[in-house]
Order: C-alpha cells, then sequence, then structure tokens
C-alpha cells in the first residue's frame, strides 16, 4: 500500500519509519518542530528512494493546535487524505491526539491511526481518555503501541530506537488494536527513569 502517511515526530525516534514508508513508495508528511532535522530528513529520503518529495516537511510545533490543524491541512490539500498516521505525542500536548485524529478521520475509508505511548507517561487517565475517544471515532482504525523495556540477563534497558521502529512497522502491517514493543511488566524491572 502506497499514498499520503502522516508521522509526527518523524524527525527523532521515528526516523527510521519515515524513511521506511518512504522507501516503500508513500509521500510522508512529517511534522516537527525543528527545520535542520526535517531538511536532513527530506535530503535522506530523497536519496535512499529517488523521490525529491518523499518527504513533505511540516514544520510546526504540535503543541500549537492551530499551527498543528493548519499544517496538516495543508499537506492534505497538496498530497490528498491522509491514508496512514504514526503519531508520538509527548504528554505536555494533551489536545494535538485528538487534533490529528480530526484532521485525519476518513469517512470514506477509515484511516489507521498508529498512537504511539511511553510506558513511562505520568498522565496515564489522559491518554486512557483518548484512547477510548479515539478508538470510537469515525473514519479511524485507532491502534494504541506501548513502548516498554527490555530485559537483559539481570539488568534492563529502555529500548533503542531500532527496535522501536521495527515494532511500529509490525503494527503498522497488522490490526491488533494494542501492542507492546518491549515488555511492561514486571515494573519493578524496568530500568531507571
Amino acid at each position: 500500500m502506497t499514498g499520503h502517511a502522516l508521522v509526527v515526530g518523524g524527525t527523532g525516534m521515528l526516523r527510521g519509519v519515515t524513511l521506511d514508508l518512504a522507501a516503500r513508495g508513500w509521500t510522508v508528511s512529517v511534522v516537527a518542530r525543528r527545520h535542520g532535522p526535517l531538511a536532513a530528513l527530506r535530503q535522506d529520503a530523497a536519496s535512499r528512494s529517488g523521490r525529491p518529495d518523499a518527504v513533505n516537511p511540516v514544520p510546526v510545533d504540535y503543541a500549537d493546535i492551530g499551527a498543528l490543524a493548519a499544517g496538516i491541512r495543508a499537506a492534505t490539500t497538496v498530497h490528498g487524505p491522509v491514508e496512514l498516521a504514526v503519531c508520538y505525542i509527548h504528554s505536555m500536548a494533551p489536545h494535538a491526539p485528538i487534533v490529528v485524529a480530526d484532521m485525519v478521520a476518513n469517512r470514506l475509508s477509515s484511516c489507521p491511526y498508529i498512537h504511539i505511548v511511553g510506558s513511562t507517561d505520568p498522565d496515564e487517565l489522559r491518554i486512557d481518555a483518548n484512547r477510548d475517544e479515539l478508538s470510537q471515532m469515525p473514519g479511524l482504525r485507532y491502534r494504541r503501541v506501548i513502548l516498554g523495556f527490555v530485559l537483559e540477563g539481570e539488568s534492563a534497558r529502555w529500548l533503542s530506537d531500532d527496535e522501536i521502529v521495527a515494532g511500529v512497522l509490525e503494527s503498522i502491517g497488522n490490526e491488533s488494536p494494542e501492542q507492546v514493543i518491549g515488555r511492561v511488566s514486571p515494573w519493578r524491572l524496568h530500568p531507571p527513569l
């Protein structure tokens, strides 16, 4: 499948997801605050995919929900409706996941919405409320990916970016409503915060 994908957080931890989607032929609109990483990502995706427009930069801070909505609206005007959304949004922007969902929900063919959350997020109640609202939104196929940790013998560590990318790409290919990358229990064994 190819089309127009939206990745929120696609220059950092999800950079590999952006590059993989672009290499598969998707046009990927990437929401990120910093212009430098967006430009570098766009150049890298162009050289890997052979398409100079494989990445469409959306240089906005997702905490500014007005700018976020305008950026997504502009991307869909140029590249068509979003057919896949992959979003890693920190808890400091509690309304951003809903704004993204409102902008990408497609009443004709439900848009997969992959919502990535950290297992250490202190605002679990808000995340659960968002999950309930997003999973019932028409035109959206909501899936939640929880980032955990890895046990290695007697020690534990947080997931690497490569492990996160592999898990997110796997979640794109399945319809499971919730997936854990790594493990989240027993919590007493997690690495230091």
